[in-house]
């Protein structure tokens, strides 16, 4: 019996579920996912920081069976068995915008070419005869300064929207299964984690804006998250003086490992 058979014995489904046309690629083109694209792309708002009540995963948790299946049972989204399931992402939306970590270049030199008049120009002085503000960007507190003082974004102009942080995609749980000692669950990936810790967060700062809290208390919630978003990004360097339980680098490799396993998994199946 061939391999294919034997598959269809065991499992009671094709080894090669999908069939890809042949098809002639012209071009490849590489963008910034937006807000918009993650939300197309997503099948489930993280709302709730606990992944599992009672062994049972929790709807809208990051252990949600929407994510997709990687244990016996079928995928709650396309229905499909872990043979057949690619996994699906979520997002987390937050209540104020962040600065993307890995845009701090391009997003400071966009703030110091803008002027109020519409002019973009690299010089200090505006053609309006307007002096510009001045824009820095300070690593230990991972915030923008306007001529000295912190400037928030939700302060930003209009158009460098696209290098801030509205809404966070949560990858599939193929991508951050968790550690299980045969069916019990003994423990999430450290990316899981990480983005609990988001999650709680979120949750401090929505919680802070609901009950009207001074300004101090929203900002000091508020860098609270940017500090975990720039975690989940590898922001190595950016953040020393918070104390970690687990290397930075430790996430980036994760996710690196795991999308090679995907791509080198994809390819046999085009084969």
């Amino acid at each position: 019996m061939s391999l294919h058979g034997m598959f269809i014995k065991f499992y009671g489904e094709p080894l090669y579920p999908v069939l890809y046309p042949k098809m002639d690629i012209s071009s490849i083109g590489f963008s910034i996912w937006s807000a918009e694209d993650i939300l197309k792309a997503s099948v489930v708002e993280v709302t709730e920081s606990k992944c599992l009540h009672n062994g049972v995963p929790v709807e809208g948790g990051l252990r949600d069976p929407r994510f997709g299946c990687i244990h016996d049972g079928t995928c709650a989204f396309c229905g499909k068995t872990r043979h057949g399931c690619p996994g699906h992402w979520g997002h987390i939306s937050f209540p104020l915008p962040l600065v993307h970590i890995a845009m701090v270049a391009p997003l400071v030199q966009a703030l110091r070419q803008h002027c109020p008049c519409g002019v973009r120009s690299k010089k200090k002085v505006c053609a309006c005869g307007r002096v510009k503000d001045r824009y820095t960007w300070v690593k230990t507190g991972l915030a923008v300064h306007k001529n000295g003082k912190v400037c928030p974004p939700s302060e930003f102009p209009p158009e460098v929207d696209r290098f801030l942080v509205r809404v966070l995609p949560v990858p599939p749980i193929h991508i951050r299964p968790p550690l299980t000692v045969g069916n019990t669950t003994r423990g999430e990936n450290d990316l899981t984690y990480r983005l609990v810790n988001i999650v709680r967060k979120t949750h401090s700062l929505c919680k802070a804006l609901a009950d009207a809290l001074p300004s101090h208390v929203v900002y000091e919630r508020y860098e609270q998250v940017q500090h975990a978003v720039a975690d989940i990004r590898n922001a190595v360097g950016t953040a020393k003086h918070l104390h970690r339980r687990r290397p930075e680098g430790e996430v980036e490799a994760e996710q690196r490992r795991r999308l090679r396993q995907i791509g080198r998994a994809s390819c046999r199946e085009r084969v």
